[in-house]
């Protein structure tokens, strides 16, 4: 088996990582943790495209689909992976891009290398000899990625047992016990004899098919020569038919009996017809010429000009009665409108009286010298309406800033009878700054000159925590005759504070007492500063809104003085434009109202009373309308009814007119019928009975000619068909003795390709149960540590043909692991495979995210045959580990710590190494290794 080993991954704009990330994994494990959608999945893919040109979860594969590998927060880069490799102990980098695949032995220059020959470098293994490229590059690609990476698609291979993954399940196996080429060759010996089915099936067919028509032919043929029958039966049918030899007689006689009785059936269809007509055909004729005499023509042109006058009569009739009812419809349409519009204008006078000084029920005249605004041009009276609204919508305002500004002013001389200008608070600032001097002058004293004393009260505690009965020490009791009078010494020093050390403290609090003061009065005269500058253009800016409201009112026409009348005045001015609209809207339809139909709105009327007075003149004007409308109504009916006295006279001649020229017609084609037919039996012969007795006679020898003639030629067409049958079955009879010849030979292959598979079958299954002992003795122990819930007592291989199905035991009895366990049992057993396969290949193997579906207890189970993995193959076997369970790592990390033989190897490369992974695609992903922890 060739080893793969990977010291290096380098991934760089790849997915969900942007920028360069890279990793050692020359450890024999190597962990990454980190939070999910940081890159660890990423990890995995980056490594099976540089090997394999593809990455299966992603329908990725040679130059299809790239752009899903590229990062969306970097979409101007490009994808690259690079990697130093071992392959059977040679190093080498390797790097793909979108670009292709390189590789570069230690020390030389990089080669381009396509997808078959870096796979066939990668894992020669992975297909049997004498593949097609196609295949091989299929096989070894997927061996890779089964062999290498462990993945949902890996675990449904190891565990499934339906129709779809029995196949690649066999191929795993297949080369995880070293019997590939020998599977290899039995399935192709399989195919051969497979192949060969078909072909015995089609044989079996084949031949059935000949003898069958040997048969047939052989009961058809008969004794008697058929050539020369057939000769003697078109001899007599060319002389029925009066034709001389030619080179095909028999189809040249089919020809002429075909081309003759075509034409005899004309002359029969043609007979049928003479006589059918023959009796009749005098008074046929007088028949026509009666008709043609009583023809007239069907309309005259007096008929047609009364037509036109009678229509046109009833055209204008209907237009007139189209104009009276528009006129009426747009009569009541303007009468309705200007009559709501009258009630809505007497609301609105109503309404309005009291700001503009109406009186009560006014006539339209009142209204309109009340109301000057409405001869105004339209433009101008819209301005100012616009205008004296904004001035009601801001009048609030205007008297809230008024009362404000009178609040800022006196607020504004309270502050200015105080002054702090820039010089006061300057010298407020300087003497803050003398102040704060002195105090860090009168620290610095006390600190300098009570700095000893602190120390002699230090040193006198601690000699008053001295145990000086106990020691005796002489130098405690030196000329103070007893330790109590040493001590009661010492106590009393302690309790004196030097004269001048209070007086420096005293200082440093005149000191502090003195900034506080000025840092308050700097304080206040910054404040009051601050607050005299927002006064002011608080001030400011009131002004500048009361003036522009002023100047807007000015605008509009209204002087803002007096200011106590100014809203009775700005009111007013508002009523006013908003009657003078409605006054123009009534005027305008009393307009088209008087215009159209001569009906007016009284304007010297009371407003009621003048709506009143218009309902019953439009109402009156409305009746005549209708009266009108009925008069052209009673017009138009008897226009309608001439019209249709008109076309049923022209009906009734037309169809008479109709009647008699169908008589015609049926006459003429029955004679044209007659002479047709006549014309085809005697051509020129004149209507005679002699010549159509004779006509008769000529087509009744034809016919028996013609039938005598079609029994020759079928007759010669059966002496024929004897003939040719008795030349096909010897033809026949040739090919089902070459069927059953080749039969028999591919019945030979048949035999012999399934004595070659049995003994193939046999040798393989004798080599793989030789191996699968030993596959059983690593993955029991690596199972029952993962499972910690023992249930089954062993994992072990099927029987015979089934040998590459799993079986679990317990207590005797047998049960299938892909429908008896759970999911987190299937996968306690799939790591348990994937880990003994990886032993056995070694090299560098990815298992992403492995614990997704274990319980804590088999977690730990897991980290145990990993540790183990890992320090008893560490020669042989790297496994790379994705986890999102920041715990795992952990976990992990103290059972290396704890174990002996677990640190680094005599090449210094260390047997567990840990990575976390931070980051997001759009920040960029770092690596951070957090074991083993820097020396």
């Amino acid at each position: 088996m060739t080893s793969l080993r990977i010291d290096r991954l380098g991934i760089e704009a790849f997915r969900g990582i942007t920028g360069r990330l890279e990793l050692d994994l020359r450890s024999p494990l190597t962990l990454v943790y980190a939070s999910n959608g940081t890159g660890k999945t990423t990890l995995c893919d980056a490594a099976e495209w540089l090997m394999t040109a593809a990455v299966e979860r992603l329908s990725v594969r040679d130059a299809a689909g790239l752009d899903e590998l590229r990062s969306g927060f970097a979409p101007d880069a490009f994808p690259k992976v690079d990697a130093d490799i071992e392959v059977d102990g040679v190093a080498s980098v390797l790097a793909r891009g979108f670009d292709g695949a390189s590789i570069a032995v230690a020390g030389e220059a990089p080669i381009p290398v396509g997808p078959n020959d870096l796979l066939e470098i990668l894992a020669p293994d992975g297909a049997g000899p004498g593949r097609h490229q196609r295949n091989a590059t299929a096989l070894r690609r997927q061996w890779l990625r089964g062999a290498r990476f462990l993945s949902v698609e890996t675990l449904a291979a190891l565990l499934d047992t339906d129709d779809d993954t029995v196949e690649r399940r066999r191929r795993v196996f297949s080369d995880l016990l070293g019997v590939r080429q020998q599977a290899d060759a039995k399935d192709r010996i399989r195919q051969y004899a497979d192949a060969l089915r078909p072909t015995l099936a089609l044989l079996t067919k084949e031949i059935e098919k000949a003898r069958a028509t040997a048969d047939a032919a052989r009961a058809g043929v008969g004794d008697d020569p058929g050539s020369a029958a057939s000769s003697r039966e078109i001899e007599a049918a060319e002389k029925e038919l009066g034709l001389t030899p030619s080179v095909d007689r028999l189809g040249t006689a089919a020809a002429e009996v075909a081309r003759r009785r075509q034409a005899l059936t004309a002359q029969a269809d043609a007979l049928q017809v003479v006589m059918t007509e023959w009796r009749h055909r005098r008074e046929l004729r007088r028949a026509l010429e009666g008709e043609g005499a009583a023809e007239r023509d069907a309309a005259t042109e007096d008929s047609q000009d009364r037509m036109q006058q009678a229509n046109a009569r009833v055209r204008d009739a209907e237009a007139d009665i189209r104009a009276v009812e528009l006129r009426r419809r747009r009569l009541e349409e303007l009468g309705a409108n200007l009559s709501r519009q009258l009630s809505a204008f007497t609301t609105e006078c109503e309404f309005l009286a009291t700001d503009i000084g109406l009186p009560a029920r006014p006539p339209l005249q009142v209204v309109r010298e009340a109301v000057p605004q409405a001869r105004l041009p339209t433009a101008r009276r819209v301005a100012v309406e616009r205008e004296i609204q904004g001035l009601l919508s801001r009048y609030l305002d205007i008297q809230t800033w008024s009362a404000r500004l009178a609040e800022t002013e006196a607020a504004l001389a309270e502050v200015r009878s105080e002054p702090r200008g820039p010089e006061e608070i300057q010298s407020l600032a300087d003497t803050l700054s003398r102040a704060e001097h002195d105090l860090a002058a009168a620290v610095e004293r006390l600190e300098r000159e009570a700095g000893p004393m602190q120390r002699l009260r230090a040193a006198g505690e601690a000699f008053l925590r001295h145990d000086h009965d106990a020691t005796q020490c002489p130098t405690c009791g030196h000329d103070w005759q007893s330790h109590g009078k040493l001590l009661a010494e010492v106590q009393a020093l302690m309790d004196r504070t030097p004269a001048f050390v209070a007086v420096a403290q005293e200082s440093v609090d005149r000191a502090t007492l003195a900034v506080a003061a000025c840092r308050s009065s700097l304080s206040a005269a910054t404040q009051a500063a601050e607050r005299e500058r927002r006064l002011t253009a608080e001030l400011a800016q009131l002004r500048q809104n009361i003036a522009r409201f002023e100047r807007s009112a000015r605008s509009a026409g209204i002087d803002p003085e007096p200011a106590s009348t100014f809203e009775g005045r700005l009111r007013k001015e508002a009523a006013c434009l908003r009657l003078a609209a409605s006054l123009l809207e009534t005027d305008g339809l009393g307009d088209l109202l008087a215009t159209g139909f001569g009906v007016a709105v009284d304007d010297r009327a009371p407003l009621p009373a003048a709506r009143a007075r218009l309902d019953r003149d439009i109402a009156e004007r409305a009746a005549a309308v209708g009266l009108e409308r009925l008069q052209l109504g009673e017009a138009l009916d008897g226009a309608r009814s001439a019209v249709a006295a008109l076309v049923s006279a022209n009906s009734e001649r037309a169809a008479a007119d109709e009647r008699a020229r169908e008589r015609r017609a049926s006459i003429q084609a029955r004679l044209d019928a007659l002479v047709g037919g006549w014309t085809r039996l005697a051509g020129q012969r004149a209507w005679t009975e002699a010549n159509l007795a004779i006509v008769r006679s000529e087509i009744t020898d034809e016919t028996a000619r013609l039938e005598r003639a079609e029994a020759h030629i079928a007759a010669a067409d059966a002496a024929i068909a004897r003939e040719n049958r008795r030349e096909g079955l010897a033809a026949a009879e040739a090919n089902l003795s070459r069927l059953q010849a080749r039969l028999t030979s591919v019945t030979r292959k048949q035999a012999a390709a399934d004595r070659a598979y049995r003994a193939f079958d046999t040798h393989y299954q004798e080599a793989s149960r030789r191996q699968v002992d030993a596959l059983r003795d690593i993955v029991n122990p690596l199972f029952a540590r993962m499972h910690a819930n023992k249930v089954y007592d062993s994992i072990g291989f099927g029987e015979g043909d089934d040998l590459l199905r799993w079986r679990s035991d317990i207590g005797g009895r047998s049960f299938d692991p892909g429908r008896n366990f759970s999911q987190g049992q299937r996968q306690d057993l799939a790591l348990a495979l994937f880990i003994a396969r990886a032993r056995s290949l070694g090299g560098t193997f990815f298992l992403d995210e492995p614990v997704i579906h274990l319980d804590d207890v088999n977690r730990v189970g897991l980290l145990d045959v990993l540790r183990a993995s890992a320090i008893s193959g560490r020669h042989r076997t790297n496994l790379v580990v994705t986890t999102s369970s920041r715990a795992m790592a952990r976990h992990l990390i103290e059972k290396f710590d704890r174990v002996e033989g677990a640190g680094p190897r005599g090449d210094g490369i260390p047997i567990l190494r840990v990575y976390e992974l931070r980051g997001n695609g759009r920040d960029g992903v770092e690596s951070i290794e957090r074991y083993p922890p820097p020396s």
